[in-house]
C-alpha cells in the first residue's frame, strides 16, 4: 500500500513537471512569436511601389525621420513607418469609420457599429474621397502602398491580431478616408449634449431644467435665441424613462473600442515684440484620452531635391497621411476644437408606414438602405435599415430622432490639411483654411516673418430658430438650417497689438458675432490662466512657454476660494478640530494654489467642488440620471458657475453658505476616514493617480501587467493648464491629459522641444513601447531633430523594386 502511494506521489511530481515544462515552452514560443513581430528598423529592404530610395532613420527614442526625393516616396515612406509601430491602432480607425469592430470583438460593440453606420461615416468617407484633387489622391495611394508594403513583408503581426486571431487586409484609399470620417465624427459629436437635455427635460421639474439653459450673462455671450418649451415636443410624446434607455445606446462613451480622439488643447502665439529674440513663439499641447498606444504619432518628413525641399514635423494620427498639428520650415500651427456643427430633430413618423415622415403638414418618403454588419460569434450577419429624412439619417427609432451633421455638405476634400502641411507663408496658409471645413476648429499660427494669427474654421451652420442647444422639432418648417457661416465672416486675430494669440476651447466670438458658433464651451479656467500669463510678461522665451505648458496653477480654485474661506471663517466655532485643521490647509495654500502632488490643498478644494455638485443635482434628478449627466463635465460645470454667479437658483434649495459648509463638511469627512485626520499630511499625489490602460487589459484584466502601465501619482486637474482630466463619476482616476507638447521657437532656422507620454511603438515588447513616461511626467522636453540629421541609431533604407 505504502509503495503504491510512493508511486502515485511519484507520478503527479512528473506529471507536474511536465505541465510546466509545457507551460514554459508555451510560453517561450509565444515569446519567440511576439519577439519576431517587432519590425524591422535597420538594413536594406525592397519594396514595390517606390519611383527613388526611401531612408527611414530612427533617433534615440524611435522617432522616424523619412528622407525622400518626390511627395509620393514620402508619404509612402510615412506608411511605412507608422505601419511599423502602430498598426493595430491603425486597424481599429479604419474598422470604426467602417463600422465593423463588432467583426473583431462580437456583440458588445455592435451598437456603436450600428451607430457609426446610421450617422453616414462611410457616406462621408465617399465624398471625401470625391471631392479631393488627382494629386491629394495619388499622396494618400502612396501612403496606402506604404502600409501594404510592409504587410506584405510581415509575417508575424504585432500581439493584438495574434490575440484576436485575424490577419488584417490590405489598405486602399477607401481605408484612409474611413479612418479620417472617424477622427472628424469624434470630434465633433456635440449632438451628445443635446441628447443629456432632452433626458434632463424629461426628468426632472420644469423651471429645473429652463434654470439650466445658458441665458445670456457675462461670462457666456450667447444671445437666447429660442426658447425649451417651444422648441420640444410635450413630455407625453415622448417619454423620458424611454429617452434615457435610448440615450446609453446613442453614447459614445461606453465604447471600449470607439477611438476617443478629441481636439480639446491650448495654443498660444507670441509676437516677436514681446518675446525675448524677436522672434515669434509658438506653443501647443493636445488634451485627449488616454490610450495605448498614445492617439498621435510622431515624424519627421524631409523633401530632398533641387527646388523642392521642405521639412515637415509633427504629429499624425496613425491611418492618416501628413500631418494633423505641426510646423515646416516657414511655419507651425495647432489645432483647438470649438463649434457645433451637429443637430438633432425629433421626427413624427407615420403611424402606419415607418418611411414616411411629416414636414409642414405635409407627408414625405425617406430615402431607405441596409447595411450588414459581419459580428464575431454570430453565423449570420446584423441587417440594419438606414432611415435618411430630410434632416439627416434616423439615428434614433424610439423616439424617432436625426442628426444633422455639417460634414455630410462638404464640398471640400484632403487637399486643405496636405495645402496647410506645405504652406510657406500666412497667405498660402490662409488659403488653405479657406477650404477647411471639418471638423470644426480654431487655428493658432506663427511663422518665421513674426506673423501670428488665430483662425476659426469650419462648416457652421445658420439656424432658423434655436441655438442647437436642443433638438428641434422636424416637421415645423421655421426650424432648420440655412446655409453655413461663410468662411470670411469666421472669427479671425492677425498680427494684434496685444502681441499674442490663445486658444484653449473657450468661447471665440465677441458680444456683438451675428452668428452662434457654439454654445458649449470649455469652462474659461485654462483660457483664463494662459491670458493671464501672457498678460505678465514681456520678454518671453521657450523655457517660459515650457513652464506654461506644464502649469498647475488652480485658477477655478482661485475664483472659489475667497468666498469659500470667508464662509469658513465665520463659521469657525461650528467647526470641529478636524475641519479647522482643513480650513488651515486651504488657507495657506490660498496664497498659491497650485495642484501639486505634494499639497494638502487640491484634496480639500477638488473633493469639495464634487460635493457641490452632488449636493445640487443627485437628488432632484435620481441615481440614474446623475450618473449620465456626470459624463458631461462642460454642461456640469456650466451650471455649477452659472448658479454661484447669480447667487441664486431653484436648484439651490439652501443658502449657498449652507451648502457651501455642508459639502466642506462632507469631504473633509471622507477625506479623513481614507487618509487620517491630520489634513496637513494629505497629498493630492495620494488621491489622484494617472494610469496607462491598453483596450486589450481593460477586457482581460490578467493582461494588464504585459500591456498596461501605472498607476502612478499625478498632479493638475480638470481645469489646470498641464491638463488632468478625470471622468465626475471616477473621480481622481485621469482619463484626459496632454497626448503632446510642442514649442517653437520661429527663427529663420526654428529651433522646436516636444513631449508626449507612452512611448512612439504600439508594441509591448519594443524599448519604446513606454520610454517617454517618466520624462513626460516630469515635464521634461527633446530638442527636436529639424534641419539636422538625428544622432543615428537606426537606418533603414527601402529600395524600389
Amino acid at each position: 500500500m505504502a509503495k503504491g502511494n510512493k508511486s502515485w506521489k511519484r507520478a503527479i511530481k512528473i506529471a507536474g513537471i511536465v505541465l510546466a515544462l509545457i507551460i514554459v515552452v508555451g510560453v517561450a514560443l509565444i515569446y519567440i512569436v511576439m519577439r519576431s513581430s517587432l519590425p524591422m528598423v535597420e538594413g536594406k529592404v525592397t519594396v514595390e511601389g517606390l519611383t527613388e530610395t526611401v531612408t527611414i532613420l530612427r533617433d534615440e527614442k524611435s522617432r522616424p525621420h523619412v528622407y525622400a526625393s518626390a511627395k509620393e516616396d514620402l508619404f509612402f515612406g510615412q506608411g511605412y513607418a507608422q505601419a511599423q509601430d502602430r498598426l493595430w491602432q491603425m486597424e481599429l480607425h479604419r474598422r470604426a469609420g467602417q463600422g465593423r469592430i463588432s467583426e473583431l470583438v462580437g456583440e458588445g460593440e455592435l451598437d456603436f457599429d450600428i451607430l457609426l453606420r446610421t450617422a453616414g461615416l462611410s457616406r462621408l468617407a465617399e465624398k471625401l474621397m470625391q471631392k479631393s484633387s488627382p494629386e491629394s489622391l495619388n499622396y494618400l495611394s502612396a501612403y496606402a502602398s506604404g502600409i501594404n508594403a510592409y504587410l506584405e513583408g510581415k509575417e508575424a503581426l504585432p500581439p493584438e491580431f495574434y490575440l484576436l486571431q485575424f490577419r488584417p487586409e490590405p489598405w486602399s484609399v477607401e481605408d484612409i478616408f474611413s479612418a479620417i470620417a472617424v477622427i472628424v465624427f469624434s470630434t465633433s459629436s456635440n449632438y451628445e449634449n443635446e441628447l443629456m437635455r432632452v433626458s434632463l427635460e424629461k426628468e426632472i421639474d420644469q423651471e429645473l431644467f429652463e434654470d439650466m439653459i445658458p441665458p445670456d450673462y457675462p461670462e457666456r455671450d450667447v444671445p437666447p435665441a429660442w426658447s425649451a418649451k417651444k422648441t420640444l415636443p410635450s413630455k407625453e410624446e415622448y417619454p423620458g424613462k424611454e429617452f434615457i434607455s435610448s440615450m446609453e445606446r446613442l453614447s459614445l462613451h461606453n465604447s471600449l473600442y470607439y477611438p476617443a480622439l478629441d481636439f480639446s488643447c491650448n495654443s498660444w502665439a507670441i509676437s516677436p515684440h514681446i518675446s525675448e529674440n524677436g522672434e515669434a513663439l509658438f506653443a501647443f499641447d493636445s488634451h485627449s484620452a488616454i490610450e495605448v498606444p498614445n492617439q498621435f504619432y510622431e515624424n519627421h518628413l524631409i523633401l530632398e531635391g533641387e527646388g523642392n525641399e521642405i521639412e515637415l514635423y509633427g504629429w499624425s494620427v496613425p491611418g492618416m497621411p501628413g500631418m494633423l498639428y505641426g510646423f515646416n520650415d516657414y511655419l507651425a500651427w495647432g489645432m483647438t476644437s470649438t463649434g457645433d456643427t451637429q443637430d438633432l430633430f425629433f421626427e413624427k413618423q407615420h403611424p402606419e408606414d415607418p418611411h414616411l415622415f411629416k414636414y409642414d403638414e405635409e407627408w414625405y418618403e425617406a430615402d431607405v438602405h441596409t447595411t450588414k454588419i459581419e459580428v464575431a460569434g454570430k453565423e449570420s450577419p446584423e441587417e440594419v435599415e438606414i432611415i435618411e429624412t430630410r434632416h439627416g439619417p434616423l439615428i434614433s427609432e424610439d423616439p424617432p430622432i436625426s442628426l444633422r451633421w455639417s460634414a455630410h455638405d462638404t464640398e471640400e476634400g484632403f487637399d486643405a490639411i496636405l495645402d496647410m502641411n506645405f504652406a510657406r507663408d500666412w497667405e498660402e496658409f490662409r488659403d488653405a483654411l479657406n477650404r477647411f471645413t471639418m471638423p470644426s476648429t480654431q487655428i493658432t499660427y506663427a511663422d518665421v516673418e513674426g506673423n501670428i494669427a488665430s483662425r476659426t474654421v469650419g462648416l457652421f451652420p445658420i439656424r432658423r430658430k434655436g441655438a442647437g442647444v436642443l433638438p428641434s422639432p422636424g416637421w415645423d418648417p421655421d426650424y432648420g438650417w440655412e446655409g453655413f457661416i461663410p468662411m470670411d465672416d469666421l472669427p479671425e486675430i492677425f498680427n494684434p497689438d496685444e502681441g499674442y494669440v490663445a486658444a484653449a476651447n473657450a468661447v471665440t466670438t465677441l458680444d456683438d458675432y451675428p452668428y452662434v458658433i457654439s454654445v458649449d464651451n470649455a469652462p474659461g479656467f485654462r483660457m483664463r490662466r494662459i491670458v493671464d500669463m501672457l498678460e505678465e510678461g514681456d520678454s518671453f522665451t521657450p523655457e517660459k512657454m515650457k513652464e506654461m505648458q506644464t502649469d498647475w496653477y488652480n485658477t477655478h480654485a482661485e475664483k472659489h476660494l475667497p468666498e469659500l474661506l470667508s464662509v469658513l471663517e465665520r463659521h469657525k466655532d461650528e467647526l470641529h478640530s478636524t475641519e479647522k485643521a482643513a480650513l488651515e490647509v486651504l488657507q495657506h495654500w490660498s496664497n498659491r494654489p497650485q495642484n501639486h502632488p505634494e499639497e494638502a490643498g487640491p484634496v480639500i478644494f477638488e473633493g469639495w467642488y464634487l460635493q457641490l455638485i452632488e449636493i445640487i443635482f443627485r437628488e432632484e434628478m435620481g441615481d440614474d440620471l446623475y450618473e449620465e449627466f456626470l459624463d458631461f463635465p462642460y454642461l456640469v460645470y456650466e451650471n455649477v458657475e452659472r448658479f454661484f454667479y447669480r447667487g441664486e437658483s431653484p436648484w439651490l434649495k439652501e443658502e449657498p453658505e449652507d451648502i457651501f459648509l455642508e459639502a466642506f463638511s462632507n469631504i473633509v469627512e471622507e477625506k479623513a476616514l481614507k487618509l487620517g485626520d491630520k489634513p496637513s499630511s494629505w497629498k493630492w499625489g495620494e488621491v489622484q493617480s494617472i494610469s496607462f490602460d491598453h483596450i486589450i487589459s481593460r477586457e482581460v484584466e490578467l493582461l494588464k501587467p504585459l500591456f498596461s502601465r501605472g498607476p502612478y501619482s499625478f498632479g493638475g486637474g480638470p481645469v489646470t493648464i498641464n491638463r488632468a482630466g478625470y471622468r465626475l463619476h471616477e473621480p481622481y482616476k485621469v482619463s484626459n491629459i496632454s497626448a503632446l507638447r510642442l514649442v517653437a521657437q520661429m527663427e529663420q532656422e526654428i529651433s522646436a522641444f516636444g513631449s508626449m507620454p507612452m512611448g512612439q511603438s504600439g508594441h509591448l515588447l519594443s524599448p519604446h513601447f513606454a520610454d517617454q513616461i517618466e520624462p513626460w511626467m516630469e515635464g521634461k522636453y527633446d530638442e527636436l531633430y529639424f534641419h539636422e540629421k538625428p544622432t543615428e541609431k537606426q537606418k533603414l533604407i527601402l529600395e524600389p523594386q
